[in-house]
């Protein structure tokens, strides 16, 4: 695979929940999991997938290697299915890999028609396909934490370094199924049951398990419907089935607002939290850099601060190399 264009993003919640807005999907959202528990899941309401983030190993690119489910042939469930072709693209891809197979989700008209087009491609098209697809890149690395200030000579990655990687979570006609693009096709992971996110917890688990014990570093996402909008819409329910009750009923339902209401306001300051750091992602600060700078080095600072740290380096791994006593 190559990087053709496409930056590497950040896991987090906020960025994915703005890079689904900037592509055109509509009152949605992204929550970050902390905790594997039924009660956690099943606060969630309305889940379209779950994006699980883990570390790659070499053998999780074997396509012939499935433990806990069936590799299915593409063709033979409906399901839109892309191979990835891109390194870091994966975050996007699991995303879109969710919202793709979404039908109740209004994806815009750009997915919708992009959808419409690609349907009958193989998987390996559709990953060529979403790769050149040029709202959803430019989106992408308008997230890039580091796309305006690159150093000449900076390495790409080297063998050594930890690669992550993207997969989704989808219910499909009573199943459930793990898309991953680097697999040969979907995998079905088992049954969907009446709580498809409920029956997830174990296939994620399962796939944890999979690592060895010292592992811990995992991320866990669901995609779900705006909150901040389902929170208007019961407390506006509420707010009208108060009208029709008793003293006694009117009293219980005004305490459940005055619960929604909070869960509203923490929503909102959550949102504004997210908006400030997605705007600190996408703030170009090199010319802002570049002036502080030249300031240092017109007053003589510069150079003062750059022995410093170089004393202060040195200083570090000195005290690191003496031997423990």
């Amino acid at each position: 695979m190559a990087d053709e264009g496409w930056c590497t993003i950040e896991s987090d919640p906020g960025l994915f929940t703005g890079l689904l807005s900037d592509i055109g999907v509509k009152d949605v959202q992204v929550e970050e999991l902390f905790s594997l528990d039924v009660e956690s899941m099943n606060k969630l309401g309305e889940v379209f997938g779950v994006i699980f983030l883990f570390k790659w190993k070499v053998q999780d690119g074997d396509g012939d290697q499935i433990v806990n489910g069936t590799l299915m042939e593409p063709s033979s469930v409906p399901i839109y299915f892309a191979n990835q072709v891109i390194n870091n693209a994966c975050a996007t891809q699991a995303i879109l890999s969710i919202v793709l197979n979404s039908p109740e989700l209004d994806i815009g008209t750009e997915l919708s028609e992009f959808k419409e087009f690609t349907k009958d491609f193989d998987p390996t098209m559709k990953g060529l396909a979403i790769s050149n697809l040029k709202t959803v890149r430019t989106a992408h690395n308008s997230n890039s934490p580091n796309q305006h200030f690159v150093l000449e000579g900076m390495k790409k990655g080297e063998k050594d370094d930890d690669i992550y990687h993207f997969v989704s979570y989808i219910p499909h006609d009573g199943s459930i199924y793990e898309l991953d693009g680097t697999k040969a096709g979907p995998i079905k992971r088992g049954e969907a049951g009446d709580n498809w996110i409920e029956a997830c917890i174990p296939v994620i688990q399962s796939r944890m398990n999979e690592y060895s014990v010292n592992e811990v570093r995992f991320n866990v996402m669901a995609i779900v419907r705006n909150r901040e909008n389902m929170y208007l819409k019961e407390i506006a329910k509420l707010e009208e089935e108060k009208k029709t009750k008793g003293e006694t009923e009117a009293s219980e339902i005004a305490a459940r607002i005055a619960e929604l209401q909070a869960d509203l306001e923490a929503e909102r300051v959550k949102r504004k939290i997210w908006k400030r750091e997605n705007a600190r992602r996408k703030h170009n600060y090199v010319p802002f850099v570049m002036e502080l700078l030249k300031l240092l080095a017109s007053k003589g600072e510069l150079n003062k601060i750059i022995e410093s740290a170089k004393a202060e380096k040195k200083k570090r791994m000195e005290a690191s190399a003496k031997p423990e006593s």
